[in-house]
C-alpha cells in the first residue's frame, strides 16, 4: 500500500523511512473482527468489529486501504509510531 508521503519512524536506536506498507488482512468471522497487519509493525489495526463488521459486507483491497488511511488520520506518523513494539 503506497503512502501519500514518506514517513520516518524511530525503531529503537535506528530510524526507518517508509513510503509503502505491506498489508495482510485478517477476517475473524467468529469474533466479528477484521484487522490489518502492517509490516513492519507489531500491533494490528482494528478495521471493523461488531456492527461495523456486519455492515462492511464484502470488502475490497481498496476499501481496506481507505479504512487504514482513515484510521491513520491527519498525523499518520504519530499513529504508525504507536504501532511499533519496542525491542
Amino acid at each position: 500500500m503506497k503512502l501519500n508521503e514518506s514517513v520516518r519512524l524511530a525503531v529503537g536506536t535506528e530510524t526507518i523511512e517508509l513510503d509503502a506498507l505491506d498489508v495482510v488482512t485478517i477476517d475473524d468471522n467468529s469474533r466479528k473482527l477484521i484487522t490489518a497487519r502492517l509490516a513492519p509493525f507489531f500491533r494490528p489495526l482494528f478495521l471493523w468489529a461488531g456492527d461495523g463488521y456486519d455492515n462492511v459486507g464484502d470488502y475490497t483491497q481498496a476499501k481496506v486501504e481507505s479504512k487504514i488511511f482513515e484510521l491513520l488520520g491527519d498525523n499518520a506518523h504519530e499513529k504508525m509510531q504507536s504501532l511499533i513494539k519496542a525491542r
